[in-house]
């Protein structure tokens, strides 16, 4: 009986630990007024979240958790002079994650490489010789 008690104490104080170290995981907050895409996928505007829990992968997940996408990334030295910003490259009227740049958040100053969707609509603007338009919406 004590044992059984003292496996069920210690599985419960694992589990409160694991639930700590998630909730203290870096952080980033951004609403992005637009439609875009991350890692193949196309997420709509709302308030995001994005973390890091494993170094070389990013999870962005919406305020109500109904959109979430999960990419690599590449840690980067870029530094965003006004604080925190998610920086994306539009193209027409799509937008894709390009970085996620805050010094105050360590572990979250990445570069997003580009999806194939991105380097398809890369390549078609290039023939009408366009530049990327570059976007930064702040983050907290």
């Amino acid at each position: 009986m004590k044992r059984n008690f003292a496996i069920a104490l210690f599985a419960a104080s694992t589990l409160g630990v694991a639930a700590r170290a998630v909730a203290q995981a870096p952080a980033v907050e951004a609403t992005v007024p637009f439609e875009f895409a991350v890692g193949g996928k196309l997420l709509p505007a709302d308030t995001y979240t994005i973390t890091s829990s494993t170094s070389g992968v990013i999870m962005i997940r919406a305020a109500d958790s109904h959109f979430w996408a999960e990419t690599t990334a590449v840690q980067t030295n870029q530094q965003s002079s006004r604080g925190g910003a998610l920086v994306f490259d539009k193209y027409g009227d799509k937008y894709f994650l390009h970085e996620v740049l805050d010094p105050n958040v360590a572990g979250l100053n990445v570069d997003v490489p580009k999806s194939k969707l991105e380097k398809t609509v890369q390549v078609q603007d290039a023939k009408y010789g366009g530049e990327p338009e570059v976007v930064l919406i702040a983050s907290r």
